[in-house]
């Protein structure tokens, strides 16, 4: 039955235009005033989170207020110059001579630890790391021989396999360096195709079309984007895609794929996977489909991480977990808590972690809701934790941002359908369980015709 309410195609309240701008307005501010600004770098994630967090009450409270064609109109059309400069960006850093230089360590190490592994080299033995290692607190430095925490350290690869994994197809296409600024282009486009996907699957009907464009654009919308992705050759995005399609599985009753997925998110670096996943996991309990998820997620980490662990584990963990304990472990002033007094950071810190874990333990509480709400958990658990570190590199955003983008529409869209037709009636759509009527495991999350996020088959 046709929802006498569905709105035309891009029809929609011009409060959602303000919204982006509102986020995207922040996280430019994020983006674009990085080291030396922690003081307020922590209050611009603050308030991301906030808006985050309205977004359904600010949906409902003006969803129904000038709703037009233009608000479809004018995002569409955003979309579309983004792309175009996007792909403008990417062309003409592959064809820039001596671009070689312009890389940052994160993209530099992991290209040469590519290199490394193809040459049948442990790339966590090998010297990947340009950052020199000073004494400090559990380090001891003897001549050229490091410890940390007493194991030895030998500038290795600092994050985990499935990171340098991820790009060695990408090796055939163009050479050096520029093989991962083109995976980056084709993570970027695969990222937002899973993105349109996502918010096509959770979004009631008569806002999914307009949802993804808002989602996309205020994805795409950054200005440091082409810079960070194609000169700098920042590879945190491949955490993104893989969470993406993660959500997008789990989404279509995919469990076993959804918990790989999530599982090669876990196996590129030890954060953010399992601030992401637990939510996931906390809202499936109990429900059919947990222990696949458990399954794909905890067999794909090992089936990565393992066989790295048995060539060499001390340098695995020292180059990997034990170089984050200790060389982020004195902060810098990319974040408020340096310029905390001593004093004050200890406390700091305990705040953090426990807004981290009341964040990602709050979908106990929401098992009934849909699964955009372990979205927006997952979401927001690691932004705080990111947010309360003694380092808040603006990479570490870039694998969970897409994640905010996408909660961000669906929670709006939610907001609106339910100011436009009543709490009552929109009630019973937002209301998706992964369990089917017999009990199977493979309950769709099948889209309602007039709204809601999903909901199960019958």
């Amino acid at each position: 039955m046709t929802d006498p309410l569905a709105a035309r195609r891009g029809d929609g309240p011009f409060a959602w235009l303000i919204l982006l701008g509102a986020w995207l307005g922040l996280f430019h501010l994020v983006s674009t005033r990085t080291w030396g600004y922690g003081r307020t770098t922590f209050w611009w994630l603050a308030a991301s989170l906030l808006l985050l967090f309205l977004a359904k009450s600010f949906g409902r409270g003006f969803g129904k207020r000038l709703v037009t064609p233009a608000t479809g109109s004018l995002a569409l059309t955003a979309l579309l110059l983004l792309l175009a400069y996007l792909a403008a960006s990417c062309q003409r850093e592959l064809a820039r001579p001596g671009n070689e230089r312009w890389a940052l360590d994160i993209g530099s190490n992991t290209y040469t630890a590519g290199t490394v592994f193809l040459e049948g080299r442990n790339p966590y033995v090998e010297r990947m790391q340009p950052h020199r290692i000073e004494a400090g607190p559990h380090v001891d430095i003897d001549g050229d021989r490091i410890r940390m925490f007493g194991v030895p350290y030998a500038y290795g690869f600092p994050y985990w396999p499935a990171m340098f994994l991820s790009y060695l197809p990408f090796r055939g296409l163009f050479p050096g360096m520029n093989s991962l600024r083109a995976a980056n282009g084709a993570l970027l486009a695969a990222t937002l195709l899973g993105t349109l996907l996502l918010v096509r699957r959770l979004v009631a009907k008569d806002y999914r079309w307009l949802a993804g464009l808002v989602a996309a654009v205020s994805y795409l919308g950054l200005k440091e984007l082409p810079a960070q992705l194609f000169v700098f050759g920042i590879t945190d995005l491949v955490i993104a895609t893989y969470a993406v399609f993660g959500f997008v599985s789990l989404s279509r009753n995919r469990m076993l794929a959804s918990g790989i997925l999530f599982g090669l998110c876990q196996a590129c670096k030890f954060l953010p996977g399992p601030l992401l996943v637990a939510p996931v996991l906390i809202w499936l309990y109990g429900k059919p489909g947990f222990r696949s998820v458990v399954i794909g997620y905890v067999a794909t980490s090992m089936v990565v991480i393992l066989p790295f662990a048995l060539w060499d584990p001390s340098h695995l963990l020292s180059s990997s977990v034990l170089f984050y304990l200790t060389h982020h472990g004195g902060g810098d002033n990319t974040s408020l808590w340096f310029f905390l007094p001593e004093a004050l950071r200890a406390g700091f810190s305990l705040i953090g972690l426990a807004l981290t874990a009341a964040l990602a333990l709050g979908a106990a509480g929401t098992r009934g809701m849909g699964l955009d709400t372990p979205l927006a958990l997952g979401y927001a658990s690691y932004l705080s934790f990111i947010a309360f570190a003694p380092m808040t590199h603006l990479n570490y955003i870039w694998g969970i941002y897409v994640l905010g983008c996408a909660a961000l529409a669906i929670r709006f869209a939610s907001g609106a359908r339910e100011g436009r037709v009543g709490r009552s009636g929109a009630s019973c759509d937002y209301s998706a369980n992964p369990v089917d009527s017999d009990g199977a495991a493979g309950a769709a999350f099948r889209p309602p015709e007039s709204g809601g996020p999903a909901r199960p088959a019958s």
